[in-house]
């Protein structure tokens, strides 16, 4: 099957809940602080691009990451990872995603206002004016 081909879900049931994933003493917020998932969007041409970086550069871009991860300090509860290939899912089938997803992190605030202060001087706004961040208030309750 191509990539751009639909290919029909399998539906079954969610797996029963682990008990290694239930909130721990040590992993219970105040509830007063909110978390909120990150999420880092990057056009695929400067994705294209970053691939053919000098490497000095490239170390320069780590460098205000990681000082901006510095700064968040206890505001910063996960750094993330990079991501590639996402897929749109649908009850028709399947295909590529277009919303070019890079990156995720899970930051904690009082409230939205407080998430997006410290978003605001991200590197990864300054890499180039396509570059975007969204913030999503995490509401579940299961930690």
């Amino acid at each position: 099957m191509t990539g751009g081909e639909r290919r029909p879900l399998t539906r079954t049931p969610p797996p029963p809940i682990v008990a290694s994933l239930r909130p721990t003493p040590e992993r219970i917020e105040e509830p007063d602080v909110k978390k909120y998932l990150v999420l880092y969007h990057m056009p695929m041409s400067f994705m294209e691009m970053a691939k053919n970086a000098d490497p000095a550069e490239m170390r320069a871009g780590m460098e205000a990451w990681m000082a901006w991860f510095g700064r968040c300090g206890d505001q910063l509860v996960d750094m993330g990872t990079p991501l590639a290939g996402g897929r749109r899912l649908t009850a028709a089938g399947n295909s590529p995603s277009t919303r070019n997803v890079v990156c995720y992190s899970i930051v904690q605030a009082e409230n939205m206002e407080a998430a997006e202060a410290l978003l605001a001087d991200h590197p990864h706004l300054a890499w180039s004016p396509d570059c975007e961040i969204e913030v999503h208030e995490m509401t579940g309750g299961s930690g």
